[in-house]
């Protein structure tokens, strides 16, 4: 299942690419996220949902085991949480 995000620096709609998964190591390329990946409940797995902007260029990823919306945007110290009461992003905190 993948979630539909707007964008947190342009406000368009991103670009769902897929979802990355790995036992353990280093994080896998982003090019390797796959659309058709089942949900494993094996707690030895990484996830991550993986998006893009077409407007801007930004790349975020998601790690699938928060409970809140949140984005991480690649390259970048810190996350985006998305705010229900504000009904949007709030800026990248680093704490």
């Amino acid at each position: 299942m993948n979630t539909s995000y707007f964008c947190p620096k342009c406000g368009e709609l991103l670009v769902y690419d897929g979802m990355l998964v790995w036992r353990s190591g280093p994080r896998p390329p982003r090019n390797l996220a796959r659309k058709d990946v089942a949900f494993s409940p094996r707690a030895d797995y990484e996830r991550e949902r993986i998006y893009h902007c077409d407007h801007c260029g930004a790349e975020f990823y998601e790690d699938v085991e928060q409970r809140h919306p949140h984005l991480y945007e690649e390259g970048v110290r810190g996350q985006y949480v998305y705010s229900a009461f504000t009904q949007s992003w709030e800026s990248p905190s680093t704490g």
